[in-house]
């Protein structure tokens, strides 16, 4: 679960770049009243190692490409890799790196950055 309470850019389906918090206008109340935020992630937190709730990174790690919102950001990064690697110079390296070891995430990433 990531909890990211800063504008972040999404790519839209025509290509235009939109800056949004990845949050519901509920949790970014919650962002301000430390108890009930305190309170609502530990929920969040029981109910997903309880296996109540599935958190998208479960997702993505038993379904992989057939996740469509996986499939949709494999799709968008690829198409940013490209952006980057078109608009660098000929005899530019392109350096590429995972924050983190998630499977099959990681995976993905090399793959993409292999083919290009």
């Amino acid at each position: 679960m990531y909890e990211m309470h800063e504008k972040r850019p999404y790519v839209q389906a025509d290509g235009k770049i939109v800056y949004k918090v990845p949050l519901s206008t509920f949790r970014r109340v919650l962002v301000y009243l430390k108890f009930p935020e305190f309170v609502y992630k530990r929920i969040r937190r029981i109910m997903v190692h309880q296996g109540w709730l599935e958190a998208g990174e479960s997702k993505i790690a038993s379904q992989g490409m057939e996740y469509p919102i996986y499939a949709s950001a494999v799709k968008k990064t690829e198409d940013l890799l490209q952006k980057i690697i078109d608009t660098l110079p000929s005899k530019t390296s392109l350096i590429v790196f995972s924050a983190d070891a998630f499977e099959p995430q990681l995976q993905t990433l090399r793959q993409m950055v292999i083919a290009k």
